[in-house]
């Protein structure tokens, strides 16, 4: 097994630090009242992951590249929802969620080459998920500028593909994080998700829901047929009797969810 390299941090030893300038931003963050200044503290959080990515010790087998990607895509995804949340008890769990997601993230790092088999699959798995706050975050704020009115028209329409296109561009990279490849069924998959995204965000403005009620949706539903998808694209395909239940149980949670928890505008 190949031993830490003493000119490297240890991953975990990184989280730690993570964490303590992660408090540290998030206080920064409460303080935000304009646009440059949010700018600002976007260019020292990603600088900050950079420096921990540079001086860390990091497997060969694995993409520096790729976790500062899923970082940027978490870290804005987050914002997108705090901004938008007037709620101190789950605004409170966001910055809960700022700081420890990333920090995990460092944490789940194999420390040796030879850890590929132990912990690269729940590092990869850390980084999808981190996207899935992305892709929340995303939509949430699509939906809040499209129901306060302050897009419309031709950049409403701009927007909500802007958000379609990077939805699926970050669908594609989770699909390639469980290995595989790109094929005609990997199109195919890709362009079925687009057409998916635009009838669900289009049928979504149609109901009188929140913004954070209709990100959430949609988000929820994204996962679910990216699931599918990544079944389809995989040699094994989709085992309906094994999802059947799977399907089932989330179109009733779904259900609940619309009658018993969601507000209606």
């Amino acid at each position: 097994m190949t031993s830490i390299r003493l000119y490297s941090l240890p991953p975990r030893l990184v989280a730690v630090f993570d964490i303590l300038v992660g408090i540290l931003m998030v206080l920064w963050f409460n303080h935000v009242v304009a646009m440059p200044m949010l700018g600002l503290w976007f260019g020292v959080r990603f600088f900050w992951y950079a420096v921990l990515l540079f001086s860390m010790y990091y497997p060969t087998f694995l993409s520096k590249l790729e976790h500062l990607q899923a970082l940027i895509i978490f870290n804005i995804g987050v914002v997108f929802l705090m901004l938008f949340i007037d709620e101190k008890v789950i605004r409170s769990l966001l910055e809960a969620v700022l700081i420890i997601f990333s920090a995990a993230s460092f944490w789940l790092v194999p420390a040796a080459s030879g850890d590929l088999s132990v912990m690269a699959k729940p590092y990869r798995r850390w980084k999808f998920l981190m996207s899935i706050f992305g892709v929340a975050g995303i939509w949430n704020g699509v939906k809040a500028l499209e129901i306060f009115q302050v897009t419309q028209g031709n950049l409403r329409f701009g927007l909500v593909s802007l958000a379609i296109l990077l939805t699926v561009m970050i669908s594609i990279w989770g699909w390639q994080e469980y290995g595989l490849v790109y094929s005609k069924k990997f199109l195919t998959a890709a362009l079925v998700l687009a057409v998916c995204l635009a009838e669900v965000a289009y049928v979504l403005a149609l109901w009188p829901l929140g913004y954070f009620a209709s990100s959430f949706i949609l988000t929820w539903v994204w996962y679910m047929i990216w699931l599918f998808l990544r079944f389809y694209i995989s040699d094994e395909g989709i085992d309906m009797a094994r999802q059947r239940w799977f399907l089932l149980f989330n179109v009733a949670f779904l259900l609940i969810f619309l009658i018993f928890v969601v507000r209606w505008r």
